[in-house]
């Protein structure tokens, strides 16, 4: 499983890189047989999704911890003396570990604490969602979020797939790339393709300039950043190379081609290479003023 909505260990809201990766994934599920969607909602839904699940708003609702969702975690926890009980949220989890210096497994504990597609369908459910987009946009939006959870199970859990701290990656999904052409052909393989490409890039990405956007409570501000300043040093002294081969599967779809304009902007700033590898020259019409 390897949950889209995971963010940098300690932040509660989605940086810019983050929330762009996001709402592009999200635009890609909520997308209709055109490939049209409304990119203001999807954005608000994104939005609130992170507000919703925070520990630092009053009025949010963070997920609470339960007994045997990890277990590793579990044990881990009560060999620290962690407090947990049903009222334990897993932010304070996340928090208590990275307090005690252990942010290996802070980083999988967060994957708890973040939100998943259901929770996109219980906010298009609500009474404030219908009230500002109608009840048959709040519809045909939740029975896609739905049908895409059955589609792609391997999206709608907490993340379990972790490559842990790997330099040379390769991602093979020759599996689950659909052949052909079609709306439907193009949405599953954008969906691999991005999925596979976050994997990757949350090892590599992002510079000290965005430690300062990330937000975090303020008792862990200084342990938090202390963590993010050294780890973007690191990234910084890195050679990063990033390709995607057989590019032509995705069709070029718009989520697609936002984020890799994004990442071709962004990646600029910590030293990344993108390459894009296709058949066509006409897959790489929208990139053109990205090359060097």
């Amino acid at each position: 499983f390897v949950n889209p909505f995971d963010l940098s260990v300690g932040n509660r809201k989605p940086i810019s890189r983050e929330r762009a990766f996001v709402e592009s994934f999200v635009a890609e599920v909520l997308a209709d047989e055109d490939g049209k969607v409304n990119r203001d909602l999807v954005a608000a839904l994104v939005k609130k999704a992170y507000d919703d699940l925070s520990d630092l708003d009053i009025s949010s609702s963070a997920k609470r911890w339960q007994e045997g969702q990890n277990a590793k975690l579990d044990g881990l926890c009560r060999s620290l003396d962690i407090p947990l009980r049903d009222t334990t949220r897993w932010w304070t989890i996340v928090d208590a570990l990275a307090d005690k210096g252990r942010m290996r497994e802070a980083i999988i504990a967060q994957r708890y604490a973040a939100p998943l597609l259901e929770d996109l369908a219980r906010i298009v459910a609500t009474e404030e969602f219908r009230k500002d987009y109608g009840d048959a946009v709040s519809k045909t939006i939740g029975l896609r979020i739905q049908g895409a959870i059955e589609q792609f199970p391997i999206f709608a859990r907490p993340t379990a797939l972790d490559i842990g701290e790997a330099r040379i990656v390769s991602i093979d999904l020759n599996d689950v790339i659909l052949r052909g052409s079609g709306r439907g052909v193009s949405r599953q393989n954008s969906l691999m393709y991005m999925i596979a490409s976050q994997l990757f890039l949350r090892q590599i990405s992002g510079n000290e300039q965005e430690v300062d956007a990330m937000i975090f409570p303020e008792g862990m501000r200084r342990a938090y950043r202390e963590y993010w300043m050294k780890r973007f040093q690191d990234i910084a002294e890195t050679p990063k190379r990033f390709a995607m081969d057989e590019f032509h599967n995705t069709g070029s779809t718009p989520s697609m081609v936002s984020l890799v304009e994004v990442l071709a902007r962004e990646g600029r700033k910590w030293g990344l290479e993108i390459i894009l590898v296709s058949q066509k020259i006409s897959d790489f019409e929208n990139f053109t003023e990205l090359t060097s």
